[in-house]
């Protein structure tokens, strides 16, 4: 399918950002393939080459920024991890002394045959 005007895409996403609006719903990255009438690869194809996609994207995640103060910030989160990457992040405190040893110069073969030959070419050599 080919990549629309900059201006074409900006009237249907206006258009349905004002749907979203008067229907007092919040826009989605699937809402926004639904008003283009493309694919969710489409989508991710022309998000490359479209600056007005990007833009209307950044506006799709800050509606969902937003709602996290409402009541229901489970599942404005579950979306904003699904849909923007967003993560949980942990911070780790390791305390005390933590070896690490380093193994070099061993192979280490499952194929009981192959240990064999080679403990035979080893002896062989000796």
């Amino acid at each position: 399918m080919k990549l629309p005007t900059e201006e074409g895409m900006r009237e249907i996403l206006e258009e349905y950002f004002n749907e979203c609006i008067k229907k007092e719903q919040i826009p989605t990255k699937n809402g926004m393939t639904l008003a283009l009438n493309i694919t969710r690869e489409t989508y991710n194809q022309w998000k490359k080459k479209s600056d007005t996609l990007k833009e209307y994207e950044k506006l799709t995640e800050e509606c969902w920024v937003q709602t996290l103060r409402s009541n229901n910030v489970a599942g404005t989160i579950f979306y904003l991890k699904n849909a923007f990457q967003y993560r949980d992040r942990q911070d780790l405190d390791f305390k005390g002394n933590i070896a690490i040893k380093q193994i070099t110069g061993m192979e280490i073969e499952k194929d009981e045959d192959k240990v064999q030959n080679k403990n035979r070419k080893a002896d062989n050599s000796k």
